[in-house]
């Protein structure tokens, strides 16, 4: 199945060439030399996504990675005719292009950055992992997903009928048609079946996972990241860096360890906490001594949840609006230690009735 850029025109380019570590270049022989034109493709994406990615259209990225894709299977396609090609490596490549897949979404983060920046990253970061190795909340398995169950990171189990199970089924069933030459049956229904497989894929993709959920993971990156849009104000709760380390090891957690900034390993590199002042690019917070300490923007990671109770988030906000008066605050303090000590609870009650209108 033919497209158009051809592999050789990669040679001496001279663009940053970002992530080739996934290509399995340990890998000896003939499928080494098969997944090799299979990875030559990735060389190229960094520059792919500088020159076709466009930030008004999210769903620009789609077409960068299916076009990425369908080159990399054509270029192992051909390199299926080569006399070196053996049954094992027919049977494997299956299994090889899902792990380099699953490895080119591993290092997106790099990729990313060296073609948008890092400011502008988060957003076609998050899409362009989706779109590979799947999205719990759109229902959509990723390519890697459908095509190796056990390698996408949706948790999402699929039958799809052109997964490694399907290939390697295929294959099996045409060596025992043609007994008396079972590589050429091998490499033919291998080539069929990945001609089917790159059509129907790109159908389930259009399909399963739409241009607005598209929309959607892209935005909620980007506010997630502080980035166009979502500016911090105080009484934000946020997640920021601790003290000398870094947003790439941040960066290194999965989904649900970041998910949970409070537990370990997640509260080894940052903390949580309520944002008291922003002067410029310099945002104050209270410690637990009521100390203030100052972080920069590029400290803060994003808004933590809000998991607070909505009387929760009353109080928050009516000590918001007395936070600068140092007396009012200070009777705030005097009276939670009242409430906290269970001798009071009998004067408690008295002056919750004084406090309650009608009663």
């Amino acid at each position: 199945m033919g497209h158009i850029r051809k592999f050789e025109s990669f040679r001496n380019n001279k663009v940053d060439r970002v992530n080739e570590e996934f290509i399995l270049g340990a890998i000896k022989g003939a499928l080494g030399s098969v997944m090799a034109a299979f990875g030559n493709t990735f060389k190229d994406f960094s520059n792919d996504f500088k020159k076709m990615f466009k930030e008004d259209d999210p769903n620009s990225i789609k077409s960068i990675i299916m076009t990425n894709f369908n080159q990399a299977v054509d270029g192992a396609q051909k390199k299926l005719g080569d006399k070196s090609v053996d049954e094992p490596s027919v049977n494997g490549l299956m299994d090889m292009i899902t792990t380099d897949l699953a490895k080119l979404a591993d290092g997106l983060d790099k990729d990313l950055v060296a073609a948008l920046g890092k400011d502008k990253v988060s957003g076609p970061k998050d899409v362009a992992k989706a779109i590979l190795i799947g999205n719990k909340e759109a229902k959509w398995a990723g390519i890697v997903g459908l095509l190796d169950p056990s390698k996408g990171k949706s948790g999402l189990q699929t039958n799809y009928k052109y997964s490694k199970v399907a290939y390697e089924a295929a294959l099996t069933t045409a060596a025992k048609a043609s007994p008396n030459d079972t590589l050429k049956a091998r490499k033919d229904a291998a080539n069929k079946f990945l001609d089917n497989m790159q059509k129907d894929i790109q159908s389930q993709l259009d399909k399963e996972f739409s241009e607005e959920e598209i929309q959607k993971v892209y935005d909620d990156a980007k506010k997630k990241a502080g980035q166009g849009g979502a500016e911090y104000v105080v009484g934000d709760n946020v997640i920021y860096l601790l003290k000398d380390k870094k947003k790439e090891d941040w960066d290194k957690l999965t989904d649900d360890q970041k998910k949970l900034p409070n537990d370990a390993p997640a509260n080894t590199l940052v903390g949580v906490k309520v944002i008291n002042k922003i002067e410029g690019d310099n945002i104050t917070f209270l410690d637990k001594d009521n100390k203030p300490f100052t972080k920069t923007k590029d400290e803060i990671i994003s808004k933590a949840e809000d998991t607070r109770s909505e009387d929760a988030k009353k109080a928050a906000e009516s000590l918001g609006k007395i936070k600068n008066d140092p007396d009012k605050m200070k009777k705030v303090a005097t009276f939670s230690d009242f409430l906290q000590d269970e001798k009071n609870k009998d004067k408690v009650a008295e002056i919750e009735k004084l406090m309650t209108p009608g009663a």
